[in-house]
């Protein structure tokens, strides 16, 4: 995992989304400034996304007696299913990057397994909150369909992991998407199950810009850090973003060299003026 601090020095509250955007585009494919410190993570935040064209299946014939038995199918295109343990993070990210490597297209909950291993045995006795984007099928407060089964499907990696599952939420509303992050994860992680800011990280790789700026946002004033998983267009095999080294690799865990790994960042208000 690469850990950064990043200090952004903004003149005016009126430019904060056009400066925080770009901040982060540049921040997140360049050098840091200085190592954050290491955290512990036992409280994890995810933006989830929604499967763009995917399915993702439960397995008939999935024998649970069984320790080759594969509990998932992963549709990544017409006639082309992947097969997944639902209980190695590791083997089954290799799978699926196998997969990319012969010309399927990515899965974009692929980015969740490499969210979660890095912490994984943390998250053993913690806790994961899901946060995802609502549609005009769910009512209002409800937990989006697609957030309960990406619980479902997390739960086999870390089966003692307390999930989450937050009502759903327009992921372009900046300011609705704060108030959720706040009252329905950071809150409650603090105030019902005793984690502090420090334990808690953000994960702002699923949902588009806007949910990334209110992700950095939401951290300026706390010591709760961003993690941003690296995205990635394979093409020949290779990416301008794979073929960068990892800037700071934490100190209980090793990327076996997987071009895609999380990267944490710790944002702070360092001088902020009117």
């Amino acid at each position: 995992m690469v850990k950064m601090r990043v200090h952004l020095n903004l003149p005016t509250p009126l430019s904060l989304g056009a400066s925080l955007q770009s901040s982060l585009s540049r921040q997140f494919l360049s050098e840091a400034t200085e190592q954050s410190d290491h955290r512990v993570i036992r409280g994890l935040i995810l933006i989830v996304s929604r499967m763009k064209g995917q399915k993702l299946v439960a397995n008939p014939n999935w024998n649970t007696a069984d320790p080759l038995s594969r509990r998932w199918l992963v549709t990544l295109g017409p006639d082309k299913t992947r097969d997944l343990s639902g209980t190695e993070i590791r083997k089954d990210i290799n799978h699926l990057q196998e997969a990319i490597e012969t010309g399927l297209p990515p899965w974009n909950w692929q980015q969740l397994l490499r969210a979660i291993e890095p912490h994984a045995k943390n998250l053993q006795a913690g806790h994961i909150w899901l946060v995802g984007s609502s549609d005009d099928d769910d009512a209002k407060g409800s937990v989006p369909a697609y957030i309960n089964h990406a619980r479902d499907f997390l739960q086999g990696y870390l089966p003692a992991t307390t999930f989450h599952p937050v009502q759903g939420v327009d992921l372009e509303d900046f300011d609705a998407l704060l108030r959720v992050l706040r009252d329905c994860a950071i809150k409650p992680a603090c105030k019902n199950f005793k984690l502090s800011h420090k334990e808690l990280a953000l994960d702002i790789t699923g949902g588009q810009k806007i949910a990334s700026v209110a992700g950095a946002v939401i951290t300026l004033n706390l010591q709760v850090v961003c993690q941003y998983v690296r995205t990635f267009q394979l093409a020949g095999g290779q990416s301008a973003i794979s073929k960068q080294k990892p800037l700071v690799a934490a100190a209980n865990w090793k990327s076996e060299d997987d071009p895609c790994q999380p990267m944490i960042y710790d944002f702070r208000w360092d001088d902020f003026s009117i």
